[in-house]
């Protein structure tokens, strides 16, 4: 058995309880959507925090009982470039029906709010971490509240307003 230190334990217990509140947040909010985009969206982050629990809680089993973690295990279960994809799709098959309501864009916001404490925090106890499988599980950690930032950011900016989405992500400029 491996010494772990009280900090790292207390690392890995704050981040599942993170992981545990988005787990929440996002599954509350995909069953309050009223819109298809929101359901999908909400409901993939849901499931990718439960992916994270599994993964801080293996990994914090395997370091207590001195054992090596598979981090490529890990990482080859995110799904976040996939949905991106997905998003994509969604957009243009909604493009004509999006009429969000403020409490849709607030969703967004606050789901933008939590991913970005998330990053935060990670990087954080990355930068504390003393072993380096560790500062690893952390930094990709880091990484996915990113992609699950940039994803909620881009569905926020398609709903508040389609048409000016569309014209910067084909880099359409305008000159006056």
């Amino acid at each position: 058995m491996t010494h772990i230190s009280e900090e790292e334990l207390k690392a890995y217990e704050s981040a599942i309880t993170l992981e545990k509140e988005g787990h929440k947040f996002f599954t509350d909010s995909a069953e309050k959507s009223q819109d298809k985009l929101g359901r999908e969206v909400f409901e993939f982050l849901a499931k990718e925090e439960l992916k994270h629990i599994e993964s801080i809680e293996g990994f914090r089993k395997s370091r207590r009982e001195g054992r090596s973690f598979a981090m490529e295990a890990v990482i080859s279960k995110s799904g976040a470039e996939t949905l991106h994809s997905g998003i994509e799709k969604i957009f243009k098959e909604l493009e004509k029906e999006a009429k969000p309501t403020a409490a849709d864009l607030e969703v967004y916001q606050l789901g933008m709010n939590f991913e970005a404490r998330g990053v935060s925090f990670y990087k954080k106890v990355k930068e504390e971490a003393t072993d380096l499988r560790a500062q690893e599980l952390f930094a990709f950690l880091v990484g996915e509240e990113q992609k699950h930032y940039k994803i909620l950011e881009d569905c926020y900016n398609y709903m508040e307003n389609p048409a000016e989405y569309f014209h910067r992500r084909e880099g359409w400029h305008v000159e006056g």
